[in-house]
């Protein structure tokens, strides 16, 4: 199924959430979750030319029409855009002593806590 949003509406695949808990408690999906992420998949010609295809952005609980897998939603509904996530950070040595992730290149001092 093809679906073309129109107007100021964004089509959004949701992002699964965790189901279980670290410990291992199974959670009810989207249970405490005001804020939700979604991947836009659509948008209508009449929306900010900042929404693009691929973009994940936040937008409220209980906003938008499920179709399918999928969410359509108005424009106002959409929270922000969400530009990268917090990096979990891989640090390695580098010859002058200081560790650096090798994933964003965020530089830290071991000896400064």
């Amino acid at each position: 199924m093809k679906i073309q949003p129109l107007g100021n509406t964004v089509l959004l695949r949701p992002e699964k959430l965790e189901e279980k808990t670290s410990s291992g408690f199974i959670m009810p999906e989207n249970q405490d979750k005001p804020i939700l992420i979604g991947t836009v998949e659509g948008v209508g010609k009449e929306c900010d030319e900042l929404l693009k295809k691929g973009l994940k952005v936040a937008y409220a609980k209980f906003s938008g029409s499920e179709i399918g897998e999928y969410i359509l939603i108005g424009e106002p509904d959409i929270l922000g855009i969400i530009e990268e996530e917090i990096c979990q950070h891989e640090f390695s040595q580098l010859v002058t002593g200081i560790l650096k992730c090798k994933k964003c290149g965020f530089e830290k001092d071991p000896m400064i806590r």
